[in-house]
């Protein structure tokens, strides 16, 4: 991580971190959960004021999952995680046009469990910018 993203940490599970405009945040989930917790909810909360300070930014989202349970269900978690976080960041002010929801190649992260079930946060600048 490079020295302008945070980390917000917890002695509960993984710190979950904020964006950076190349690292991206990655906010973590309980096991079977598309709830965010305190923790993640903070590290969100940084990322929508980065956000809202420099309006020509844009945001890609991508849910991932532990390799437990099956495939479809992960799929619908991972998609669900993602969505938890761009309804968030609409609540926080940020125009869902500048919301990008990318499903990932493999959404069963090869992390360890707690580090696998997390929504990645990538800052970029506009199109064309």
């Amino acid at each position: 991580m490079n020295a302008k993203a945070g980390t917000v940490a917890d002695a509960a599970g993984p710190a979950a971190t904020t964006a950076s405009a190349s690292d991206p945040s990655q906010l973590y989930f309980a096991a079977g959960s598309a709830s965010l917790d305190a923790q993640s909810a903070s590290a969100l909360a940084a990322v929508a004021q980065r956000l809202a300070a420099s309006p020509e930014t844009r945001v890609v989202i991508s849910g991932y999952t532990d390799s437990s349970g099956p495939r479809a269900h992960n799929e619908r978690l991972a998609h669900a995680r993602a969505s938890t976080v761009r309804t968030a960041l609409i609540v926080a002010g940020v125009q869902d046009a500048r919301i990008e929801m990318r499903k990932p190649a493999k959404i069963v992260a090869t992390d360890p469990a707690d580090k696998s079930r997390r929504v990645d946060v990538t800052l970029s600048p506009a199109a064309g910018g």
